[in-house]
């Protein structure tokens, strides 16, 4: 189904479910664990490739289109809402009298012995859970009049109605970017961390700041499914025989002597190089990994043409890998046409990239075939002779 559309399917089928017990309810460590088990079968792939903490953040620091809200926060930006804004016109639901009456009741009764049986359903009842978010709120340095005033200052004086109004509207996603906002996440480390697994040989942390901003840059310069596989490429997402720590040869039958089940291998590979020789005109100086795990970033930063054509190339790979996976390559088939096929396939419906795929031939900005006419000086060309 792809990153983006999983994405889609979850807050529209899975999250709604959730969500509304939310509102009431602190997410205990079954629903936590539903929530990460529907990430993780939604967006399938080799274990610890992507953490749950990188799928909420796809959007804001990975380049993609939509990321996977967190239920936590939305738990308690849910519960912030009714706390303070549900039956505001009659004085709200009197969340904090119906608490403080409970514990008066609790202290005074003469039943000591029900306290440990009912102490979970006391501390973790509706009112309880309601009142906490307050509290919560307080140990991450957020306070409830700063969030109502950030969700919409007053519109004019005398027209208190209509700024409440827009104040509920806004208010619980106030509340939540606020709470996102107080996660400490740092995107240059974690993409340095996963990086670090191709062993480049470059400047860790150049490299990382190249690959995010170009992350973001390709939200604008290719469709969704293209990102998405060249996140999971730098990410060593892809379920290749080495990843699953077994031997297998290379899918596109390549036939070279150190040819394997690997991204490693891929980037090298005679068939998957030679196309991107041959038919998307990525011709640098030098080849190495770095052209498909961080889109040649590791040796120089590159132009948004540059960009479209390696992300489509590496959306290319992937997509051939994965169908060869499963339907191996016959004798009649040519690996170069299933590569073209998924280029193409890659850069559909979005205006920018196909314009870039088809015009790759007589974009100046592309590098050229290399020119070796000068190459040779007269007295070379005389022992040549």
């Amino acid at each position: 189904m792809g990153l983006h559309f999983s994405t889609i399917a979850y807050q529209t089928y899975v999250l709604p479910v959730l969500s509304f017990l939310a509102q009431f309810k602190k997410p205990n460590e079954k629903a936590l664990e539903a929530e990460d088990k529907a990430i993780r079968m939604l967006v399938p792939g080799p274990g610890q490739w992507c953490l749950k903490e990188d799928f909420y953040r796809l959007q804001q620091c990975w380049g993609q289109h939509r990321s996977f809200p967190s239920l936590t926060d939305l738990s308690l930006a849910a519960r912030t809402r009714l706390y303070k804004f549900e039956n505001f016109m009659r004085g709200g639901l009197g969340v904090k009298s119906k608490f403080r009456a409970l514990q008066n009741v609790i202290r005074d009764h003469d039943s000591i012995g029900r306290w440990p049986e009912w102490f979970s359903w006391f501390n973790g009842g509706i009112i309880a859970d309601v009142f906490s978010c307050e509290e919560e709120l307080r140990t991450l340095e957020l306070s409830i009049p700063s969030l109502i005033e950030a969700a919409a200052p007053p519109v004019e004086e005398g027209d208190e109605r209509r700024t409440h109004k827009l104040r509920r509207r806004n208010f619980q996603r106030t509340v939540r970017r606020a709470i996102f906002s107080t996660h400490k996440y740092n995107e240059v480390e974690r993409m340095r961390h996963k990086l670090g697994r191709w062993c480049l040989g470059d400047f860790p942390g150049v490299t990382s700041s190249r690959c995010i901003k170009a992350l973001r840059s390709l939200r604008g310069l290719v469709p969704p499914r293209v990102s998405a596989a060249v996140l999971r490429t730098m990410w060593n997402g892809w379920c290749t025989g080495r990843r699953f720590q077994k031997y297998d040869t290379c899918c596109f039958r390549c036939g070279s002597f150190f040819q394997e089940d690997s991204i490693e291998h891929y980037g090298r590979c005679p068939i998957v190089v030679g196309f991107a020789r041959t038919k998307l005109r990525i011709r640098p100086n030098v080849w190495n990994l770095s052209y498909i795990t961080t889109l040649g970033l590791a040796e120089s930063a590159c132009t948004n043409e540059d960009l479209t054509v390696r992300a489509l190339w590496i959306y290319a790979a992937y997509r051939a890998h994965n169908l060869l996976r499963y339907k191996p390559l016959s004798a009649a088939e040519d690996p170069a046409d299933i590569l073209l096929q998924f280029s193409k396939e890659g850069s559909l419906g979005h205006e920018g990239a196909m314009r870039t795929l088809d015009t790759i031939w007589s974009n100046s900005s592309l590098p050229q075939r290399a020119d070796y006419s000068n190459y040779f000086n007269d007295s070379d060309e005389d022992i040549w002779d």
